[in-house]
């Protein structure tokens, strides 16, 4: 399979996994897909991912084979106003933190999953945390 393909596939593969482990109270349409879809206005609480390739190495002797390191991040959004919301959101962390830490998904190897609180979005009502899922797939 060509490089670009194997992109294409793992963006895919790590959203519809997303959508298949979803936390306690979100749906599909509290989910936003930075990778393939147009930004849109969201309503908190909602989700945000998205995915960056870090970097390619040859993991074999001649480069036939690469290895392939990304990471994806998984961005929570609560209103900081809405007591309950900012409650939930340690047990949504979590919740996504047990469906992507180490892993094997559709050829791609999930690493860790590390939680960062980002806090406050400056000018806007939103409180965020961070999921940093590290991964990596092989292939060409």
């Amino acid at each position: 399979m060509a490089r670009l393909d194997y992109i294409d596939t793992y963006q895919k593969t790590l959203w519809i996994h997303l959508l298949d482990n979803l936390p306690t109270g979100y749906t599909i349409s509290d989910v936003v897909n930075s990778d393939l879809d147009k930004t849109k206005p969201m309503t908190p609480p909602y989700i945000q991912q998205s995915t960056t390739e870090n970097f390619r190495i040859n993991s074999s002797a001649g480069g036939g084979t690469s290895r392939t390191d990304f990471t994806h991040t998984i961005s929570v959004y609560v209103n900081k106003d809405e007591r309950a919301q900012k409650l939930a959101l340690p047990t949504t962390v979590k919740e996504i933190v047990s469906a992507f830490e180490n892993k094997y998904v559709n050829g791609l190897q999930l690493l860790e999953a590390s939680p960062e609180k980002v806090g406050d979005e400056p000018n806007t009502n939103l409180y965020r945390y961070d999921i940093n899922v590290n991964g990596y797939f092989e292939g060409n």
